[in-house]
């Protein structure tokens, strides 16, 4: 009963984590262009 409590958290944290990485990686993307389109 509490494992499964606990898979359940455990895999709600992962979603969670994968969710900012993406933002996160979005972010940079978006810079990067930022970057780019001053520099040109």
């Amino acid at each position: 009963m509490n494992n499964m409590k606990l898979l359940e958290d455990l895999e709600k944290l992962v979603k969670t984590t994968e969710k900012i990485v993406t933002v996160r990686e979005e972010e940079k993307r978006l810079r990067e262009q930022e970057e780019k389109a001053k520099s040109e």
